[in-house]
């Protein structure tokens, strides 16, 4: 068993807020509505929204699962973008101090929030690789 955690959030950052606003725009403007309506189809518009309205909620503001990472024990990879609209190093730095398990980093410069399409070959290539050395069975003679 082995986590990768892609992009991944634990607490709030003003970082993410704002590029969630920045999404509101442009979701109302219809350019990313038609874009995500390519992978939701009909539910993109609820799907959306309450992605959207739920970060963006005053009482969502203190959100934070520190805490709970202690609970993950077995190995885990974690991928940021350098460039990540919604999150900073501080999000893989928690990540990485909380989980108890092995961990490894993958910070990708020139990347943004959704490294499995911006940095496809390293995304894939490392998590092969991890998987692979992570949860491989043993075999027995």
């Amino acid at each position: 068993m082995a986590v990768i955690s892609e992009s991944a959030h634990v607490f709030v950052e003003e970082v993410c807020l704002a590029g969630i606003q920045e999404a509101r725009a442009a979701y109302e403007s219809g350019d990313l509505r038609k874009g995500l309506h390519r992978y939701h189809g009909a539910n993109t518009d609820a799907m959306f929204q309450g992605w959207c309205d739920t970060w963006l909620r005053a009482d969502f503001r203190d959100w934070n699962m520190v805490q709970e990472l202690s609970q993950i024990v077995c190995p885990t990879l974690i991928i940021q973008g350098a460039d990540d609209e919604y999150g900073t190093r501080a999000q893989v730095d928690a990540i990485a101090a909380g989980v108890s398990g092995p961990k490894e980093i993958l910070w990708l410069p020139g990347c943004a929030h959704i490294p499995h399409h911006q940095a496809r070959e390293t995304i894939l290539t490392t998590a092969t690789s991890f998987i692979k050395s992570r949860c491989a069975t043993p075999t027995h003679p």
